[in-house]
């Protein structure tokens, strides 16, 4: 393994896997899965899907779309 073949895997290895950004209320939510510690849930609002966490000062979203995108 080179150098420059490591160094990409440890920059890729670094990023997050998932983009997080702060959830803003709309229609009507629906939670239909919450992780066993209450960390995440997988809800539904206006025809998509997306996974909450919760924060100190609300909820952040990310895996907005259909439900296999989710």
């Amino acid at each position: 393994m080179t150098r420059e073949v490591a160094a990409t895997q440890a920059v890729q290895q670094e990023e997050p896997a998932f983009e997080w950004e702060p959830y803003t209320p709309g229609s009507v939510l629906r939670v239909t899965h919450t992780s066993c510690c209450g960390l995440y849930e997988f809800a539904s609002g206006g025809g998509t899907f997306f996974v909450l966490r919760h924060t100190g000062d609300g909820y952040e979203e990310t895996g907005r779309g259909r439900h296999r995108k989710a």
